[in-house]
């Protein structure tokens, strides 16, 4: 996948909607867990901002880690709810970029390795859904 910027357009982050979002993630193969948690984090985000600052937000990540993540409680229980998936999109991860998961999640500044992973498949794997979406 090239590296692209992802530019906020009213008319094109139509697409963004959870049930997009939902659906290219299990069409990925997501674990279901892992969608789960993810969605509720959006769902909060939403009632709190509305969903244009919503979408607006969620294009503009980039390889952005969502705010929701950055504290290791958070990670752990993603971790614990998903570890076998996790440990399978690391190791995608490290044959897609040729980098290990280490160096991938050199920027990340949880020290714990189980956050730091869940950290690292949420900002790529997120990235490239919102991606897809609206490229679609």
């Amino acid at each position: 996948m090239v590296l692209k910027s992802i530019w906020f357009n009213l008319t094109t982050a139509n697409k963004i909607t959870l049930h997009n979002i939902e659906e290219m993630m299990t069409n990925e193969g997501f674990d279901v867990k892992f969608i789960d948690g993810l969605l509720y984090s959006f769902k909060k985000r939403i009632e709190v901002h509305g969903e244009d600052q919503f979408r607006k937000w969620i294009c503009e990540l980039n390889y952005t880690l969502p705010e929701e993540f950055h504290n290791k409680e958070t990670c752990l229980s993603v971790y614990e709810r998903s570890s076998e998936w996790i440990e399978e999109e690391i190791r995608r991860l490290e044959a897609e970029t040729r980098l290990s998961w280490t160096e991938q999640a050199a920027d990340l500044e949880i020290e714990d390795e189980r956050a730091c992973k869940v950290q690292l498949v949420i900002r790529h794997r997120l990235t490239e859904v919102i991606s897809d979406i609206l490229d679609q």
